[in-house]
């Protein structure tokens, strides 16, 4: 059980409050991030219960970045990472090749357990 903060003699807020009006906040920064690069992703997950959100960014005209964080319901875990991405196309170099897109890709992520209360 989470003790109430006490603000006056009849107002008290629990913690729960501040930490959904703190994640309701951060959520909207990330979509109004994602929605102004026209990035946003959506991630799903099964039979693995998985919901997460993503943010893609293009660095330069071949290098990509993308940013991500899953919750993973079994444990329950958060998942933070993000992979960078080069994607040349071939096609400046030879009109031959036009189209032709292969990607080179440098990833890492960080598992964190979420603490549950007793």
């Amino acid at each position: 059980m989470v003790a109430p903060v006490r603000f006056g003699p009849h107002e008290e807020v629990r913690y729960e409050t501040y930490t959904y009006i703190l994640v309701a906040i951060l959520l909207l920064v990330f979509a109004s991030v994602g929605f102004a690069q026209r990035s946003l992703q959506l991630r799903v997950s099964v039979p693995s219960p998985t919901l997460g959100f993503g943010l893609e960014a293009g660095l330069q005209r071949d290098l990509v970045a993308q940013i991500y964080g899953d919750l993973i319901f079994q444990g329950p875990t958060f998942l933070i990472g993000g992979t960078l991405l080069f994607k040349p196309d071939l096609g400046q170099f030879d009109r031959d090749l036009r189209g032709i897109s292969p990607t080179l890709a440098v990833a890492w992520a960080c598992a964190c357990p979420i603490p549950t209360l007793p």
